[in-house]
């Protein structure tokens, strides 16, 4: 209804009572709505507002709780550890990239230069997996693997401590306490990218290489210690990426 209009003599009290009342309504919805976005710029105009959201702790825990019944969730970013300063110049690696995941050999001796990621392997988790991809390698002299917390930086143990492929000719190599046979998985060559995958409820690890799943390498790892993703190379420049996949 617009002000100023006539309005029908046909049309009753009621009516007309309830069309004024729509029109006030519409006039005080207008001036509320354009209070409400006045208010809006002036909060946007203030360069030390923020809006803060605070979860309640209890609803919080009951939507990750129902979430958990499908399943864990988890984020590993496979951050590898950097050298210590204390190691010789000449079995020196650097880590680099993004997510610190990008390991790479600067010394220029003909020993094992390695090192493992900093968070271990969750044990609450079924099954991790990921991704070793060869950046650059002359022989692909380089083993991967998981190794236990007992890992030398230098690498000069990695005989005694872990369980790894060697990608040169595909064998495994192990630490103790079990004692497993040299095991050549006989493949035509050694590719670009190994997916490794550690069963931590069979404690078994296997490797996915060229997309094809060669079984399990090893069973029965123990857990008594944490273990750690690793990686080892022998020659300068040779360099690895580790990702989730």
């Amino acid at each position: 209804m617009e002000k100023g209009k006539s309005i029908n003599k046909e049309w009753d009290e009621n009516n007309l009572s309830i069309y004024i009342y729509d029109c006030i309504n519409l006039e005080n919805n207008i001036k509320m709505m354009n209070e409400i976005n006045e208010n809006v710029n002036s909060f946007k105009s203030k360069e030390n507002n923020k809006v803060n959201f605070s979860p309640q702790d209890e609803f919080l825990e009951e939507f990750i709780n129902s979430i958990k019944l499908f399943g864990n969730f988890y984020i590993n970013t496979f951050k590898l550890k950097e050298c210590p300063p204390s190691i010789n110049e000449k079995r020196k690696f650097k880590v680099t990239g993004k997510n610190q995941n990008i390991l790479t050999k600067t010394g220029t001796d003909s020993y094992y230069a390695g090192t493992i990621c900093e968070k271990e392997l969750d044990k609450s988790i079924i099954e991790h997996k990921w991704k070793i991809k060869i950046l650059k390698s002359n022989s692909k002299n380089i083993m991967v693997g998981v190794s236990s917390i007992d890992f030398d930086i230098n690498a000069s143990n990695y005989n005694t401590c872990g369980w790894y492929i060697y990608l040169y000719n595909s064998n495994l190599y192990y630490g103790p306490p079990h004692k497993y046979s040299g095991k050549n998985l006989n493949l035509s060559k050694v590719n670009d990218e190994i997916i490794v995958l550690m069963n931590m409820k069979k404690r078994t690890l296997k490797f996915i290489i060229n997309n094809e799943d060669k079984g399990d390498s090893y069973t029965d790892i123990p857990l008594d210690k944490p273990l750690f993703p690793a990686v080892l190379l022998l020659n300068q420049h040779d360099s690895v990426e580790i990702t989730e996949c």
